[in-house]
């Protein structure tokens, strides 16, 4: 899957279209919280290491960028940055329809 758009859709909400028309809204804070970088899930077991309730409620992204043609990038303004393969973007939108 590849994204057609990506646009920020109110205060917490980035909407993912994607080619062929299907649209998914993603809560940015849970966006924030599904991040699977080697900081936030242990790379050997692939168990948590960020806790949900370290993610203020008030974690927003500052900077939304592709990264070629595979992944999203997400500068978080809690000093964090995610790469969200888009299989993995699409499938945390799916999981949320």
């Amino acid at each position: 899957m590849t994204p057609s758009s990506i646009v920020k859709k109110g205060p917490r909400t980035l909407a993912v279209e994607w080619v062929g028309g299907e649209t998914h809204l993603l809560d940015v804070v849970a966006l924030r919280r599904a991040c699977v970088c080697a900081q936030c899930v242990d790379e050997f077991t692939r168990q948590p290491i960020l806790k949900p309730e370290d993610v203020p409620e008030t974690t927003r992204p500052v900077k939304v960028k592709n990264l070629g043609r595979y992944a999203l990038v997400v500068d978080w303004n809690d000093g964090h940055n995610s790469i969200f393969s888009w299989e993995y973007l699409y499938d945390l939108g799916r999981a949320k329809s």
